[in-house]
């Protein structure tokens, strides 16, 4: 049986992950933000976005990942490569 979550699910774990990495609330995580105006490194993208294919079992190809910049775009990204 394939688990599938919610695409607020994932955005949830997204944006807690950039505020931890960040030192800022939840709260002060614009979804819509480009993570690059939060002030991420891209090496801390690449890791949290590694952590949430860990997390939610779900494999992209790299090439993928261009233009999704936001916690947003990455949570759509995510969820349209879940299996089932």
């Amino acid at each position: 049986m394939t688990v599938t979550f919610s695409r607020e699910t994932i955005q949830q774990w997204l944006t807690e992950q950039m505020s931890e990495l960040l030192d800022k609330q939840p709260s002060e995580i614009d979804p819509d933000r480009a993570l690059e105006e939060m002030e991420a490194l891209s090496l801390d993208v690449v890791h949290v976005v590694a952590g949430a294919m860990k997390e939610f079992s779900i494999k992209v190809p790299r090439s993928e990942f261009a233009g999704h910049n936001t916690i947003n775009k990455l949570s759509d990204l995510l969820v349209s490569h879940q299996a089932g």
